[in-house]
């Protein structure tokens, strides 16, 4: 029930709780859902793609999307108290967790790279995500691996071109 719920598995496509499926028949069964019947698993198998026109809704849905996103997380201040608790109970409150983050309001921190005083390291590492792809899960996308791969600054190390100049890194170093 759970899994026809949650992904959208519709009559007639709908899993039966008493029969075992195989992972092939239950993603033919999701895509005949999403998809219409003449679209399942064999489909996919030899086109590897489905394209239609698509409204504004499906290209850009992040506005049409009706939720809220929480600023004020009341319940990190209880949690926090009861994490101090529990270390003082068991003796571990000096063994250096910092509770400090357990705060309603989401703030900056430095890490402790910001405490380096030797100027031989005067920069700081950060990473950044292109909008192309999502977290990790779609590196293994082969299209969208190609696109990057064609953009010299997607999987390249970036660094300020006049912090570079007076480093004296180049391209490819």
């Amino acid at each position: 029930m759970i899994m026809n719920q949650m992904w959208g598995i519709i009559e007639p496509y709908r899993l039966d709780p008493a029969k075992k499926y195989t992972l092939e028949e239950i993603t033919d069964r999701i895509l005949k859902s999403w998809f219409g019947p003449e679209h399942g698993l064999e489909y996919f198998k030899k086109q590897g793609f489905i394209k239609w026109p698509k409204k504004i809704e499906e290209r850009y849905w992040r506005p049409f999307q009706k939720w809220r996103t929480p600023i004020y997380f009341e319940h990190f201040i209880k949690v926090g108290n009861q994490v101090k608790k529990v270390l003082k109970e068991n003796g571990l409150e000096n063994i250096g967790l910092d509770t400090d983050d357990y705060q309603a309001l989401p703030d900056w921190k430095p890490c402790p790279a910001y405490d380096v005083k030797d100027p031989e390291y005067d920069l700081y590492s950060i990473y950044f995500r292109v909008p192309l792809h999502t977290f990790s899960s779609t590196y293994n996308n082969a299209w969208l691996d190609e696109v990057c791969q064609a953009d010299p600054y997607v999987y390249n190390i970036l660094i300020n071109t006049e912090t570079a100049k007076r480093k004296r890194i180049k391209d490819g170093d």
